[in-house]
C-alpha cells in the first residue's frame, strides 16, 4: 500500500530495534516477554472485537464526514455556553502547538516556566475580574466548581456551626439546572441537605453552613447580593457567587459585594463550546482560605540565583500528598484551556474585553427594545446578555421555534411559555434583524431592520463596576499579532514538551499525541456546537460518541460506558457513585467500607472521602504486592458493611500482581464491588482487561492510555466502563436525556468534554485490534529494556514480578545514594534537565525513588540517549563516592545549570562549563536552554503571591 499503517508511526521501536532490545532483556521474542510479564490466567485468548484499522488519510476523511453531520446553527441558548471568537494567533500558536498540548503538569518548575507564566496570567485575569484575592489555576467546569465551593464552605464552618453539625446548603432557585444536579450528586453521599428558595426571602437557621447564588442568574437578571451576603455573614454562613466572567468586565464585582467564594466557567473567554467542553472552571476566594482552596495554584518564588521564578504552590493541600485529607481529589484540571484564557486576556487587554462585553450587552439591549416594541413582555429588566420574553396568548411558540430553525438559530425554550435569547460576541446587525423578524412574524407585525450595533447600555444605576482593572503591563503590551505571537513563543521556549524529548513520568503515560488525532480540535464542525441543541443538530457527535463508547467497552471487557466524567479523578468519583446507586437499589446502601492498598494513587482515598466512605488501608509486602492475607482479613472483618475495593492494575508499583483474580473473589464473596483504577490501562489494552479479570467498574484516563494530550495539566477525559448490572446506574443529565434514569450527573455537560473525543476515537480507529495490542506490548518492551539497562548501571529496581519482569513502568531506588553521599532523587531529576530531559516521577509511590514510564511511542534512539544520560549521572555520583567531587559543590547539587549561569563572566565551580551544560556530545546538537535555576519551594509557600503583580513588578 502507498499509505503507511498508523501503528508504525505511533510505535517507536523499529523491527531491527526490537531484536536488539530483546537481547538486552534476555528473551527470545516479544511473546516470551509477555508470558513472563502478564499472568497467564488473565491473558485474553484472542484479539479484541474492534473495526479494521484506518489509515491517517481515512481517519481524516472520517472526521470530516462526522463533522459534516453536525449542523452549525447559531445558538442563543446561553445557560453557561456561548459562541466565541478564539483569536487565530492563540489557536495556531497554543491550541495547535505541540509544546503547549503535549507538556505535563508543571511539577518540575525549572523546565515549565512558560506555561507557569501563562497560568499566572490566567489567575490574574480571574482575580482582577472577580475582585477576589486568590484563585487556583482552573477546575473542570462551572458545576463542579460550585460543588468544590460547597465542600470548601463546609470545611470552613465556624466552630459554632461545626458544633451544631450544620449540614444545609442553600441554593437559590435561579442557579443553572445542570449546576444544581451536580451539587445534589456531591451533597447526597455526605449527608448534606440542599435547600432551594428565593434568596430575597430565605430565612437562615443554625444548620445552614453555605449559600450559593448565580450572577447574572438563570433568568438573566442582575441581582445585587450585597445585603444578602451581609445577612449570610450575620448568621455565620459563607456565600458563593457563581459569576459569568465576561459580565464582570462591566458589572459590579462579587468581591465588592463581600462574597467569600466566586466560581464559574471561563468558556466565553475565547474557548469553543465543543458540545459542552472542555473549558476551564474557575474558583476564587479570600486569601485566608488558601489552605482549603481545591486544585493547583501558581505562585511566585525565587531560584538558586535569587531570580524570580514560578512554581506550583501549597502542594501539601493536594491529593498526591494529603490523600484522604486533601482539599479535593483533583489531579488533572483544564490547564491548556486556562492558558488560552490567560492569552485571551493578554491579547485583548482591559479595553478589548470592554469592547467585547459592550458588544454583547448592546446586542441584548437592542433586541430587548425592539421585541418589547412588538408587544412582548420581557420577564427581566436588568440584564447583561440574556433576555426572556413571555409568549402572548395570541402567539404560538411553535411558530417561533419553526421560524428560528428555518433561520438556523436556536433559542432557549426550557421555561414553559417563555423564549430566552442569550447574545454573544459574534452577534451581527443582520442576525439581530433576523431575530426581531422572527418575533414580529409570529405576532403578525412588521420588524425594524438594524443597520449596525451601536453601544447601547441598559444596565441599572449601581450595577456597573467603576474601578480600573487589568492594569498590569502584560495586559497592556501585546496587542498586535506579531507581538502576541512572539510573546507566546517566548514562553513556549521555556518548556519541555514531547516535541523536545521523552517525558518519562511514571504513572503518567506521556505517549505520542499524533498530529492527525488532534487536528479536529480546532475545527468549527466540532467546536461550535452548544451542548443543549436538539439531537438532530449533533448527529456527527452522537455517532462518534456511540462508537467510542462501544470500543471502550470492548477494550475494558464491560457492558456499558459513560463519557461524562472530564478527568480521571472525576471518573473515580463517577465509578464510586455508580456502585453506590447499585448498592442502594439492592437494599445495601449501608455498605460504606472501602479497601485501598497503601500504594494507591492519592486520588483513590480522596475520591472515597468525597463519598463519605470509611477507608481501610491494605498493606503491601516487601515485593510490592498487595498483602493477600491482610486483604482477606479486612474484607472478612467488614463483610457486613464492605462497599468494595479500589485497585490499580498493573499496580502503582509497576507490576502485574498474580493474585489479582483472588482479590476480586475475596471482595465479591464478602458483598463488595471491585473498582479497578484504569490509570495504568496502557499495560492492559489488548492483552487483558478489567472485565475479564473480574472487576465491576473502571475509569480510563483518555489523556494517558488513549493518546489525548495532557495540555500542561489538562484537559482530560475520565470515562467509566461498567459491568452489566451497573449500566442502569451510569451518570445521567437533567437537561439532556441520556437514557439512564437512576444515575447522577457528575459534570455540567451531558458528555463532559466531547471536543476532545476525536483524539481517542482516532487512536483506536487507526490502531485497530492488532495495533492496540501491539502498542501495549511495545510499552512493556520499552519498560523492560530500560530496566535491564538501569540495572547494568547499578540502579536498583525496587519491584518486579515473580519472573523478574516489570509491567509498563518501573521504580528505581535512589535512597542508597542519599545515604552514601547525600544525592537525592531530586538531585538526579534536576541534573537530567541539563541533558534536555524531563524528570521521571519523584518519590511516588515510594519516597526517595524515581518512577519511569517510557510508553510505546519512544524510539530506541531516545531510550538510549536517556540511558547514556543516566550512565553519565551515575559516574558523577561515583566521583563523589570516590572523593573526586565535592559532596556539596558538584554537578548534581548545583543542577540545573541555566543559560545565565553557563554564560556568566565568572566561573568558580570545581567542574567545567562544558560538563555543566554539554555533558554529552549530542546535547550540543539540540540543547534545551532554560533560564530558571533550582526553585526555592519553601520561600514560595512562606510568601504566597499568585498574580502578575508580584512576578512582573
Amino acid at each position: 500500500m502507498a499509505q503507511d499503517k498508523f501503528v508504525s508511526r505511533h510505535i517507536g521501536p523499529r523491527e531491527e530495534d526490537v531484536k536488539e532490545m530483546l537481547k538486552v532483556i534476555g528473551v527470545d521474542s516479544v511473546e516470551q516477554l509477555m508470558q513472563e510479564t502478564v499472568p497467564e490466567d488473565i491473558r485474553l485468548k484472542g484479539l479484541l472485537d474492534l473495526p479494521e484499522a484506518l489509515t491517517e488519510a481515512e481517519y481524516y476523511a472520517r472526521m470530516k464526514e462526522l463533522g459534516a453531520k453536525n449542523k452549525l446553527f447559531r445558538s442563543f441558548i446561553g445557560l453557561g455556553y456561548y459562541d466565541t471568537i478564539t483569536p487565530a494567533v492563540i489557536t495556531r500558536n497554543v491550541l495547535e502547538d505541540a509544546t503547549w498540548y503535549t507538556s505535563y503538569t508543571p511539577y518540575q518548575a525549572e523546565i515549565s516556566q512558560g506555561r507557569l507564566e501563562a497560568l499566572l496570567n490566567y489567575q490574574t485575569v480571574i482575580t482582577e475580574l472577580t475582585g477576589m484575592g486568590l484563585t487556583n489555576c482552573s477546575l473542570h467546569d462551572e458545576a463542579q466548581s460550585a460543588a468544590e465551593a460547597s465542600t470548601m464552605m463546609q470545611n470552613l464552618r465556624s466552630k459554632a456551626k461545626k458544633k451544631a453539625k450544620a449540614n444545609v446548603l442553600f441554593v437559590d432557585n435561579s442557579v443553572y439546572t445542570q449546576t444544581k444536579s451536580v451539587l445534589e450528586t456531591r451533597s447526597n453521599p455526605k449527608d448534606v441537605k440542599v435547600v432551594y428558595g428565593d434568596y430575597r426571602t430565605f430565612e437562615f437557621t443554625e444548620d445552614v453552613y453555605g449559600a450559593i447564588v448565580q450572577y447574572p442568574n438563570a433568568e438573566g437578571n442582575i441581582e445585587d447580593y450585597t445585603n444578602f451576603i451581609a445577612k449570610c455573614h450575620e448568621n455565620e454562613v459563607l456565600c458563593t457567587v457563581i459569576a459569568d466572567l465576561m459580565s464582570l468586565v462591566l458589572l459590579k464585582t462579587p468581591g465588592s459585594m463581600d462574597a467569600d467564594i466566586v466560581c464559574g466557567t471561563t468558556q466565553r473567554m475565547g474557548i469553543p463550546m465543543g458540545y459542552g467542553g472542555p473549558a476551564a472552571g474557575y474558583l476564587a476566594c479570600r486569601p485566608e482560605y488558601k489552605r482549603q482552596i481545591p486544585g493547583r495554584i501558581i505562585g511566585v518564588t525565587v531560584d538558586a540565583q535569587g531570580n524570580k521564578a514560578l512554581r506550583l504552590a501549597l502542594q501539601s493541600r493536594e491529593q498526591h500528598i494529603k490523600r484522604d485529607r486533601a482539599s479535593s481529589n483533583i489531579c488533572t484540571a483544564q490547564a491548556l484551556m486556562a492558558s488560552m484564557v490567560g492569552f485571551f486576556g493578554v491579547y485583548h487587554g482591559r479595553e478589548g474585553l470592554r469592547r467585547i462585553a459592550n458588544h454583547i450587552h448592546s446586542s441584548a439591549s437592542i433586541l430587548s427594545k425592539e421585541i418589547k416594541a412588538l408587544g412582548y413582555t420581557q420577564k427581566n429588566t436588568n440584564f447583561f446578555d440574556t433576555i426572556n420574553f413571555e409568549i402572548p396568548s395570541n402567539v404560538n411558540i411553535e411558530d417561533i421555534k419553526t421560524a428560528a430553525l428555518e433561520a438556523e438559530m436556536n433559542f432557549n425554550y426550557f421555561t414553559e411559555g417563555q423564549v430566552g435569547i442569550s447574545t454573544d460576541e459574534k452577534m451581527s446587525a443582520k442576525e439581530i434583524s433576523t431575530i426581531i423578524n422572527i418575533f414580529a412574524k409570529a405576532i403578525s407585525k412588521d420588524a425594524s431592520e438594524i443597520k449596525e450595533i451601536n453601544e447601547t447600555v441598559s444596565l441599572e444605576e449601581g450595577s456597573m463596576r467603576n474601578d480600573d482593572f487589568m492594569q498590569q503591563d502584560v495586559f497592556n503590551t501585546y496587542f498586535s499579532e506579531s507581538a502576541m505571537m512572539r510573546y507566546i513563543k517566548q514562553l513556549e521556549k521555556k518548556d519541555i514538551g514531547l516535541n523536545t524529548s521523552m517525558i518519562s513520568l511514571g504513572s503518567c503515560t506521556m505517549k505520542l499525541n499524533a498530529a492527525v488525532e488532534v487536528m479536529p480540535l480546532s475545527w468549527p464542525e466540532f467546536g461550535n456546537v452548544h451542548p443543549f441543541v436538539p439531537k438532530d443538530q449533533a448527529e456527527g457527535y452522537h455517532e462518534l460518541i456511540t462508537e467510542l463508547e462501544e470500543w471502550l467497552s470492548v477494550i475494558t471487557g464491560f457492558a456499558g460506558c459513560s463519557l461524562q466524567p472530564n478527568s480521571g479523578a472525576a471518573g473515580e468519583y463517577a465509578g464510586l457513585i455508580t456502585i453506590r446507586h447499585y448498592l442502594i437499589a439492592q437494599g445495601e446502601g449501608h455498605r460504606n467500607v472501602i479497601l485501598i492498598p497503601a500504594s494507591a494513587h492519592g486520588t483513590n482515598p480522596a475520591s472515597s472521602t468525597m463519598l463519605g466512605l470509611k477507608i481501610v488501608t491494605i498493606k503491601c509486602d516487601d515485593k510490592g504486592n498487595i498483602d493477600v492475607a491482610d486483604f482477606r482479613e479486612k474484607a472478612e472483618a467488614h463483610k457486613d458493611d464492605l462497599f468494595g475495593t479500589m485497585i490499580t492494575y498493573p499496580s502503582t508499583h509497576g507490576i502485574f500482581e498474580e493474585s489479582i483474580k483472588e482479590l476480586m473473589d475475596i471482595v465479591h464473596n464478602n458483598g463488595g464491588q471491585v473498582y479497578m483504577d484504569g490509570a495504568n490501562m496502557n499495560g492492559q489494552s489488548g492483552l487483558t482487561n478489567p472485565g475479564y479479570i473480574g472487576a465491576d467498574v473502571c475509569h480510563l484516563n483518555l489523556h494517558k492510555s488513549f493518546a489525548m494530550p495532557h495540555g500542561g495539566g489538562g484537559p482530560g477525559v475520565g470515562p467509566i466502563c461498567v459491568a452489566k448490572h451497573l449500566v442502569e446506574h451510569l451518570p445521567s443529565h437533567q437537561i439532556i436525556d441520556l437514557g439512564v434514569k437512576q444515575g447522577d450527573a457528575v459534570s455540567a455537560a451531558p458528555y463532559g468534554s466531547p471536543l476532545l473525543l476525536p483524539v481517542t476515537y482516532g487512536y483506536i480507529a487507526m490502531l485497530g485490534a492488532e495495533g492496540v495490542a501491539e502498542a501495549t506490548k511495545m510499552a512493556i518492551l520499552n519498560a523492560n529494556y530500560l530496566t535491564s539497562a538501569f540495572e547494568k548501571l547499578g540502579f536498583k529496581i525496587l519491584y518486579k514480578g515473580s519472573k523478574g519482569r516489570v509491567g509498563h513502568e518501573m521504580i528505581w531506588d535512589c535512597n542508597h545514594f542519599n545515604k552514601a553521599v547525600g544525592i537525592t532523587d531530586g538531585d538526579i531529576a534536576k541534573r537530567l534537565m541539563d541533558f534536555g530531559f524531563h524528570a521521571p516521577t519523584l518519590s511516588f509511590p515510594v519516597h526517595g525513588t524515581l518512577m519511569v514510564e517510557p510508553t510505546e511511542s519512544e524510539p530506541k534512539e531516545e531510550l538510549d540517549r536517556f540511558i547514556e544520560a543516566l550512565k553519565t549521572i551515575r559516574n558523577e555520583i561515583i566521583a563523589i563516592e570516590e572523593g573526586k567531587a565535592d559532596k556539596e559543590n558538584n554537578l548534581l547539587k548545583n543542577a540545573p545549570h541555566t543559560q545565565y549561569v553557563c554564560t556568566a563572566d565568572e566561573w568558580d565551580r570545581p567542574y567545567s562549563r562544558s560538563e555543566a551544560c554539554y555533558p554529552l556530545p549530542w546535547v550540543k546538537e539540540n540543547k534545551f536552554w532554560f533560564n530558571t535555576g533550582r526553585v526555592d519551594d519553601g520561600y514560595g509557600d512562606r510568601h504566597l503571591q499568585c498574580t502578575c503583580n508580584a512576578f512582573q513588578e
